[in-house]
């Protein structure tokens, strides 16, 4: 009943605003329509959008104040400045914080997205200001205020929902693989002179693992899809996903994987066209926003087809 309700509540509370029957600051207007807002970047980006949300009462944010990467001095563009960002899950619960803005002229992806990986379990509406509007993409969702895009970022894979069903969808296709293929394998293995290798992987965010091959007792790598076979195993153990990010041997000065590496993937669909290092990290920021268990259906699929 409220979110039938509650919409009408905030227009019939900015009308009676806009007449001046009520203040913006009175309680009710502060718990029904107030949006809790901390913006992330104290440059002159950060203080663009400060001045256009004040502006703009009615949209509803209260800025709470600023972070960033260090500490600058106590006040920023009249908001105080709350803390840095490595404390941002302590400062969102200490101010109430119902959302946080962050600039894109002093956070990276790369920054957003790990500072996301600290803060996936609280309760937050995380928001972005592109440099350009291409960054748009999947099911990311905009407010304007002016001439500012406010985009919502919202990645599905971190949902615990989408990630309890990926991994029980990973477990049951390793099993049901392991079963049904392993006699083939090992009978394709016996008339071709396989045999077992180890080898390093670099797993997400940085982390390495060990999963087994198959390889030509010559030395000669075997087609990629036999040769992988074994890496069934490396899924259900966790360190791997059938649908994940690019399977990188380990190697320090490779780039982050912000996903599990897969047997297959949107990268891997696309190799034959030889996409670069940004084409490959927009590959995974694709995929981690829309995950579902329809989009890794639809990649396997796809990826049946190609073999």
């Amino acid at each position: 009943i409220l979110m039938i309700f509650l919409p009408g509540w905030r227009i019939f509370l900015l009308f009676l605003q806009r007449r001046r029957i009520i203040s913006p600051k009175s309680p009710l207007s502060r718990a029904l329509l107030s949006r809790r807002t901390i913006i992330a970047g104290t440059g002159k980006e950060g203080e663009r959008i400060a001045k256009k949300l004040q502006s703009h009462i009615e949209h509803g944010f209260e800025i709470l104040g600023f972070v960033d990467k260090k500490f600058v001095v106590k006040r920023t563009f009249g908001f105080p400045f709350l803390g840095v960002v490595d404390d941002l899950v302590e400062l969102i619960r200490i101010h109430n914080a119902t959302e946080i803005i962050f600039t894109t002229d002093q956070f990276s992806n790369d920054d957003i997205l790990n500072i996301l990986d600290q803060i996936q379990k609280v309760r937050i509406i995380i928001k972005i200001v592109p440099k350009h509007l291409d960054y748009i993409i999947g099911k990311s969702s905009v407010e304007k205020i002016e001439d500012i895009p406010l985009i919502e970022l919202e990645y599905n894979i971190y949902r615990m929902a989408n990630r309890f069903s990926k991994r029980m969808f990973d477990i049951v296709v390793a099993i049901f693989g392991l079963v049904v293929l392993s006699p083939i394998i090992i009978m394709y293995g016996y008339l071709y002179d396989y045999r077992f290798c180890k080898m390093k992987y670099l797993g997400r965010e940085g982390t390495l693992f060990t999963g087994l091959i198959l390889k030509k007792r010559n030395g000669n790598h075997a087609r990629k899809t036999v040769e992988r076979f074994p890496l069934l195993l490396s899924i259900l153990k966790g360190d791997m996903s059938i649908v994940g990010s690019e399977l990188l041997s380990a190697n320090p000065h490779i780039r982050r994987l912000r996903c599990k590496p897969g047997l297959t993937g949107l990268f891997q669909l696309q190799e034959t066209h030889r996409p670069d290092e940004i084409d490959k990290q927009n590959y995974e920021y694709y995929y981690m926003q829309n995950h579902s268990l329809f989009l890794d259906v639809e990649i396997i699929l796809k990826a049946i087809l190609n073999i």
